[in-house]
């Protein structure tokens, strides 16, 4: 099975919370970190050090655009960490934990850099890039570990609204981003915009607000010239399931960033 560990939530709920307590207490063989804002790259470092430590047979593997960037280095100086997903991650973790459970070569996942048994840093091409993104989930919080009280505490504590994923790519090369164009194609290897369909938004939608009672969501997806349709669209089914579905129960807000 998978597991989610929100590590701030857990020591907000329980200041005696211990992450070397918990990972005692649990038989797991691989150990994903998320490295995305370079801001947490100690603590996920410091983390990936702490997994190796209790569970030293674990495999530690880094995903996220920050890790996706440094992936030399850090596998490079850090030897707790065995492995980094570079770029869009679904398929390729997919590969690793069958390739892991199969005991067979990693030279054939794609989007992959690890050590090898010579010890010698290997890059496998940054092929894979998803080609739709409807069958994927992006609302299945019941992975996480207390996942009701991380909607809480974002939304009375850290005063945030669910950010719910639209789409991947941007077709601009703003200074301040990185995560514009050209960052996107060197990072992921896509060089193009792709948006989920309105529909499968507004089921995912419904989900959230249903099942977690989110009163207020947001798209971290922008608007452009070129898709002003897909928001008219987007919006005007929103506005429907608003009146049909969410009258009673309570006032949906749904925000750009």
């Amino acid at each position: 099975g998978v597991k989610i560990i929100n590590y701030p939530l857990e020591e907000y709920l329980d200041p005696n919370w211990s992450l070397i307590d918990y990972i005692r207490t649990i038989d797991f063989k691989i150990c994903g970190i998320d490295l995305h804002w370079i801001h947490n790259a100690y603590g996920a470092i410091e983390i990936a050090r702490i997994v190796k430590e209790v569970k030293p047979n674990a495999k530690v593997i880094l995903g996220g655009l920050s890790a996706s960037y440094f992936h030399t280095q850090i596998l490079k100086y850090y030897k707790s960490i065995d492995g980094i997903i570079r770029g869009e991650g679904e398929i390729p973790l997919l590969k690793y934990v069958h390739n892991i459970n199969q005991n067979r070569s990693l030279d054939s996942i794609p989007n992959f850099s690890y050590r090898n048994s010579s010890n010698h840093i290997k890059t496998n091409s940054l092929s894979y890039t998803a080609k739709t993104l409807d069958n994927l989930n992006f609302t299945n919080v019941s992975l996480l570990k207390n996942a009701k009280q991380y909607f809480e505490c974002s939304r009375k504590i850290m005063g945030i609204s669910f950010n719910l994923s639209i789409g991947r790519g941007c077709p601009f090369n703003c200074p301040f981003c990185g995560g514009g164009q050209r960052a996107s194609q060197h990072l992921t290897g896509r060089n193009e915009v792709i948006l989920r369909t309105p529909k499968k938004v507004i089921e995912d939608i419904i989900y959230i607000v249903d099942k977690y009672k989110v009163p207020s969501l947001f798209f971290g997806h922008g608007t452009y010239p070129a898709n002003l349709k897909y928001w008219k669209t987007l919006f005007g089914l929103i506005q429907k399931e608003k009146n049909r579905y969410w009258r009673r129960s309570r006032d949906l807000a749904v925000t750009f960033p």
